[in-house]
């Protein structure tokens, strides 16, 4: 009867190898996840600037909004060509406020999503821009719900290259929205197309 007695020894070494495998892992995924990481390398031949502003229209009221009479307001980020002044310093890939608001990954995504504050875009904050010049203009809505900020590689190399890109988050409608009154606003179920089914979604 040592056969039994191999098996379960057989298995309980497979066991610890397996938790120390998935030890090693979770380590290493948490190294990759806390190390600081710099955006793709801007292609044209501009600096980047980068600001955000509140913008609110007050003649005009915002039809999704679950309080009636809510005024229109986005949030706007703009990524512009700029020059690197002697005040311009790199800016947060996302401000504080955000990532606080955002909070931690859900698990077991908190793994291998990248800390935010460990990553480091060229936008600077603080930069003029270029006088006496004229760039064209990009309007960047994110897809779905998702906040325009995860799009700043795209946005950061089309400034480089003499555009200004203006992304908008809208309330309700975005994932997240954090005014820089440190206001947060989360998308409305309402407006969770992922809550409906293809027959009940609106038209």
């Amino acid at each position: 009867m040592k056969w039994p007695r191999r098996v379960l020894m057989g298995l309980a070494l497979l066991g610890a190898f397996g938790l120390v495998a998935i030890g090693g892992l979770l380590t290493s995924l948490s190294f990759e996840r806390s190390s600081e990481i710099e955006l793709p390398a801007l292609t044209g031949q501009f600096a980047v600037g980068r600001a955000i502003y509140d913008w609110r229209d007050d003649t005009n009221v915002d039809p999704v909004a679950p309080n009636p009479g809510t005024k229109r307001e986005v949030l706007a980020w703009i990524w512009y060509p700029a020059g690197a002044g002697p005040s311009a310093t790199t800016d947060d890939y996302l401000p504080a406020a955000t990532r606080a608001a955002a909070g931690p990954a859900p698990f077991p995504f908190r793994f291998v999503y990248r800390d935010a504050s460990k990553v480091r875009p060229h936008s600077m904050r603080n930069a003029d821009m270029p006088t006496r010049r004229l760039f064209p203009v990009v309007i960047m809505r994110g897809g779905a719900a998702a906040e325009v900020s995860g799009y700043a590689t795209l946005a950061e190399d089309l400034a480089s290259h003499g555009y200004v890109v203006v992304g908008i988050d809208a309330p309700y409608r975005t994932g997240i929205v954090v005014f820089p009154d440190r206001r947060v606003i989360r998308r409305t179920d309402e407006n969770d197309l992922e809550l409906y089914s293809d027959a009940d979604r609106p038209r």
